[in-house]
């Protein structure tokens, strides 16, 4: 689950920028695998998850 950071100073994630993915990526990433970042031109999630993989898109 996404965690805002405040001022509280927590660590701060961000959804994968590809458009189908339902992962969290760690600060100062973009895409949580190599798959997405290759296909990130993709235009949705299948009901399997974006295939990348993870836990997080497999139940989306």
């Amino acid at each position: 689950m996404a965690q805002m950071q405040g001022s509280t100073g927590s660590a701060s994630y961000n959804r994968c920028a590809h458009r189908g993915c339902m992962c969290d990526v760690a600060p100062g990433k973009k895409y949580c695998s190599e798959y997405c970042e290759q296909n990130t031109g993709s235009k949705s999630a299948s009901p399997g998850g974006c295939g990348c993989g993870h836990s997080a898109c497999k139940r989306g």
